[in-house]
């Protein structure tokens, strides 16, 4: 006696048809969550059309000079401080006695907006192509050469005299080392007009010897020291590094997320019978799967900017700027954003199809009775 097939059996049909249905049901929102996720979270164009909307490029030398300023005013001992950007112990002798306003001028005048977009679109290239070829400790190199002209010509010279100028008098033996020693370092007072005026040519030598120990091209790890990738240390940049990792080691499963749902669609087609059609097997899983969706599409945006405002900026440490945290948190949430008009769209998609299918099996299910002309009767005469 041949064996009886599983889909001939109704009990084992009911079970079948239920699981798979809940289960695209379920499996349809983190899909499309998913699939919308790799699409708007690891293309390089996203990033930078969201920088150019948040005015990053115009706002990054202030940005910058916000972030120094916080770290120059802390009290703590710089060796021992984590600061965020690295600054080195003769650097900050001469940045300390700047404000804010004047270590934002310094900033644009080593890189002005349209520097600094160009320097931050090839961050974002590199660091999208290193994680796409599973480099998860990458390399960010960013190029010197063209600030090192700035600072070997007039800008430089202009450079230095505005940092000299924010340096406290000089005394006696400053003064005399400025007008007769050679100049190993930056001096870090201020003589006076007259007499850097005249010690212009030996300042213009000493800015073109130090910007020549300057590398063509340095890493972003070199501007973070201790807080960089490659640090080994757990570090705010790290930990964060750490979540993109986890993210794109999922891609392929993300890529491969909508073949599931088709795949799980054929396999409730395999209960098909005569009595039971295709449209009848598929209408209510797919409306309830468009349902779900859009309910879930509608909750996306808000949930992950909680999670962002009270799992990410929280824990952040205290010497970074508020400004930067917030830069950094409106870049997020704007690529985040993008998620939900993109799942709506697709679950009102998948909601019209699964109505069309529903009125599809209506049709079917129709009878259409048709009137026969009543037959003539003829008697015999």
């Amino acid at each position: 006696m041949a064996a009886r097939s599983p889909f001939t059996r109704p009990y084992l049909t009911k079970v079948g048809i239920a699981l798979l249905s809940a289960a695209i049901v379920v499996l349809t929102p983190l899909i499309l969550l998913n699939y919308n996720c790799e699409s708007a979270l690891t293309k390089p164009a996203i990033y930078k059309q969201i920088l150019s909307d948040q005015n990053v490029y115009d706002h990054l030398s202030g940005l910058i000079a916000d972030q120094l300023y916080l770290q120059l005013q802390d009290p703590e001992d710089a060796a021992s401080r984590p600061g965020f950007i690295q600054i080195t112990q003769n650097s900050e002798q001469l940045l300390k006695n700047l404000d804010q306003a004047e270590l934002e001028e310094l900033i644009d005048m080593l890189l002005p907006a349209h520097w600094a977009q160009i320097k931050l679109e090839n961050i974002v290239d590199q660091y999208i192509a290193s994680m796409n070829n599973r480099i998860y400790k990458p390399t960010l190199l960013i190029a010197m050469d063209d600030i090192k002209d700035r600072l070997q010509g007039k800008i430089g010279l202009s450079f230095f005299v505005r940092l000299i100028r924010a340096q406290p008098p000089c005394d006696e033996g400053q003064i005399d080392a400025w007008q007769n020693g050679p100049y190993e370092a930056v001096p870090a007072c201020f003589p006076s007009e007259t007499i850097l005026k005249e010690s212009e040519p030996k300042t213009s030598e000493l800015m073109y010897q130090i910007t020549a120990r300057m590398p063509d091209e340095a890493s972003l790890d070199y501007f973070f020291g201790s807080m960089g990738f490659s640090s080994g240390q757990s570090t705010v940049l790290t930990r964060l590094q750490d979540n993109a990792v986890r993210f794109w080691r999922t891609r392929v499963l993300l890529r491969l997320s909508p073949a599931l749902l088709l795949a799980l669609l054929l396999l409730l087609g395999l209960f098909h019978t005569p009595a039971r059609p295709f449209t009848r097997l598929w209408a209510a899983p797919v409306i309830l799967a468009g349902i779900a969706s859009l309910l879930a599409g509608m909750l996306v945006w808000p949930l992950t900017r909680w999670y962002i405002d009270n799992n990410i900026l929280n824990s952040l440490p205290p010497y970074i700027s508020p400004a930067l945290v917030e830069t950094g948190a409106n870049v997020a949430r704007a690529a985040l954003a993008r998620i939900t008009p993109l799942m709506n769209i697709q679950s009102l998609l998948i909601l019209a199809l699964g109505i069309l299918i529903w009125f599809a099996d209506r049709l079917s299910q129709r009878k259409f009775k048709f009137r026969k002309p009543p037959s003539k009767k003829y008697t015999l005469q």
